[in-house]
């Protein structure tokens, strides 16, 4: 399969708004156990499709998503049913790009993930 060996995906700080290529990368890479997007620019509409790309990546256990743009509520609803349906994922990190309000029922979430 596509991108089997590709266990750690590492895009921070590079300023990446276009979601596009990524989902490519991600859509060959089933076998990813880290994805680590911290401090880029992606929005909300963006976010959501990756999380929704990430439900079949059933090794998964680590997504940073910390300091990009602030997310809507619809897009929180999709990184909450990410973790409802990949329950291999048990480390989320949103500091700046989810709002406090959301911050408990997504901790409640990953805790049950463990």
């Amino acid at each position: 399969p596509g991108g089997a060996g590709l266990r750690v995906l590492r895009l921070n700080r590079l300023g990446l708004s276009n979601v596009k290529p990524l989902l490519d990368v991600l859509n060959m890479s089933r076998n990813l156990e880290e994805v680590h997007l911290k401090e880029n620019n992606f929005d909300s509409q963006s976010l959501s499709c990756v999380f929704q790309v990430l439900t079949f990546h059933k090794e998964l256990r680590t997504l940073d998503i910390a300091y990009n743009p602030p997310m809507t509520c619809h897009a929180v609803q999709c990184l909450h049913r990410l973790l409802c349906r990949n329950t291999s994922l048990d480390s989320v990190r949103v500091t700046n790009t989810v709002p406090p309000a959301y911050h408990e029922a997504l901790k409640v979430r990953t805790g049950i993930n463990r």
